[in-house]
């Protein structure tokens, strides 16, 4: 009737504006929704768009109204008496619960009908996305809730959410790797029963590029990945798109993706980024990127392209800027940029500034207990402290160190292809830094070997460089001179032609008197 059609229209329009990134006629239309609509069901859907729209601007404002919509559906739930402690013993109820074959459940349950039950999942995953921006153990928590709503009602596309959220869970919290994987593939599995399209963008980001990356060879990720990504720009979903962007982003650059390649997508994921409206992507992740890739390769866009313009008016310190503004999700991305483009650099000092500047986000090399989704990191940061701990003599930064060679070293008997490399090349570091000479030389052969062998190539460079200071530190000028050169031909594949350039000028004059 007449009323369905006029609720429709201002339905579809509200979210192809937010779509669109017009969010002040968002705001317009769900409030001619919310004033006019009959039921709270009629006005559900304007309610979650303009959750998506407040959260832009205050995801504390979201927070308080998914809360409110929940106390409307039932469910009570405050998040103030919710501690780590009691998140983790409801992440071991439902490891238990899910353990072995008892996960396939999912497969033979009943689709969920139960109206109320379906706008709690809703809520509830939309709560779980935000806390999944902010690194919290709330998604993982509240992912539980969802489990056990849909083993009591039936599964909704909001189950294959939350079961892929709580494979990371089961990794990250529960160091469960193998329950993990499997849980994920559950999810996948459960997929085939809704529409594809909007499935993988809001797990291929999840599945892929956090829980799979364990056991899969990071090259093979990188299809799923751009797919999820260009589904969430066609679908105009801001959140998706956001973390689907910075999850494929990364992991091209981890699997040692050709430099320019990445460049070029940058600049076309940029376009769209702008289109959305979604200026911190633009300014906080994409432009610092750019900034680094262009440094390492020599390579700029037009000055007319969109990430030159930013890199030339954003602030110098991201992290700083990302922290004013209360960017949870860019500030973590920004102290591991931080961490990559001084390493890169040879800027030691100011690497472990970084690290001694933001504890909390270091703390696992502290405490040993480093993730395998945080791998990147944790071995940058590995290799600044051994490099901190022979020009400082500092016990501590030995122990962050001897901490990541650990991690790696259980890492790399969990996926071989992956991380043998980075454990070869933390532990030539560690005998270097021990004055094992031999050890050290035969670990780095074969750091740079296993990278090369695996289309790690930026990582082989990497490994041929630190080869060429040691060797050159140690007065071994033939083996100093064979690694410049394998290291530059190793940058120059990767399309850092400058970084390249830089470790010719650099070694020779340091170690070969220009000889």
């Amino acid at each position: 009737d007449e009323y369905d059609l006029s609720l429709n229209l201002f339905e579809n329009s509200a979210l192809a504006n937010y779509s669109e990134g017009n969010h002040e006629q968002v705001v317009i239309q769900v409030n001619h929704v919310l004033s006019n609509a009959k039921s709270f069901d009629d006005k559900f859907k304007s309610h979650c768009v303009f959750i998506n729209v407040v959260a832009i601007g205050s995801m504390e404002r979201a927070t308080e109204k998914i809360y409110d919509l929940l106390k409307h559906l039932g469910e009570n739930i405050d998040p103030n008496l919710i501690s780590p402690q009691v998140a983790i013993t409801e992440f071991m109820s439902i490891q238990g619960l899910l353990a072995g074959g008892q996960k396939d459940i999912f497969l033979n349950l009943y689709q969920m009908t139960d109206r109320t039950k379906l706008m709690t999942m809703k809520l509830l995953a939309m709560r779980v996305m935000y806390y999944l921006q902010q690194h919290s153990f709330m998604s993982g928590y509240l992912a539980c809730k969802m489990i056990r709503i849909s083993l009591q009602y039936g599964h909704c596309d909001d189950t294959v959410f939350a079961l892929s959220v709580f494979s990371v869970t089961l990794q990250n919290h529960l160091q469960d790797i193998d329950e993990g994987c499997a849980l994920a593939r559950t999810a996948l599995s459960l997929m085939e029963f809704y529409d594809a399209n909007q499935m993988i963008q809001r797990v291929y980001g999840i599945i892929y590029g956090h829980v799979l990356v364990s056991i899969k060879p990071l090259q093979s990720l990188h299809e799923p990945l751009l797919r999820a990504c260009r589904l969430s720009f066609s679908n105009g979903h801001s959140e998706n798109s956001t973390l689907n962007t910075i999850t494929y982003i990364s992991r091209s650059w981890q699997a040692g993706k050709k430099l320019p390649l990445i460049m070029n997508e940058m600049n076309a994921f940029a376009h769209q980024h702008k289109q959305q409206s979604h200026f911190a992507m633009l300014q906080l992740f994409l432009a610092p990127i750019y900034k680094i890739i262009s440094t390492l390769s020599g390579i700029s866009l037009d000055s007319s392209e969109l990430l030159p313009q930013l890199v030339a008016t954003c602030s110098e310190d991201i992290v700083e800027t990302a922290r004013n503004k209360n960017e949870t999700l860019y500030l973590y991305n920004a102290i591991a940029i931080s961490l990559e483009e001084s390493l890169s650099l040879r800027n030691f000092a100011q690497a472990s500034q970084t690290i001694l500047k933001y504890p909390d986000f270091f703390k696992m090399l502290e405490n040993g207990r480093v993730r395998i989704t945080e791998f990147m990191v944790a071995f940058n940061a590995g290799l600044v402290s051994f490099h901190t701990a022979r020009e400082t003599r500092e016990a501590h930064w030995m122990e962050k160190a001897t901490n990541v060679v650990a991690a790696f070293e259980k890492f790399s008997k969990i996926n071989e292809w992956n991380f043998e490399h980075m454990y070869l090349l933390l532990k030539a570091e560690l005998h270097h830094t021990k004055g094992e000479t031999n050890e050290a030389a035969q670990a780095y052969y074969l750091s740079a070997e296993a990278a090369q062998k695996r289309r790690f190539i930026h990582h082989s460079a990497l490994a041929c460089e630190l080869a060429a200071h040691y060797f050159g530190n140690v007065g071994l000028k033939e083996k100093t001179r064979e690694m410049i050169k394998r290291s530059h031909d190793a940058y120059m594949e990767w399309g850092a032609a400058r970084k390249a350039k830089a470790v010719i000028n650099l070694l020779e004059l340091k170690w070969l008197d220009g000889n």
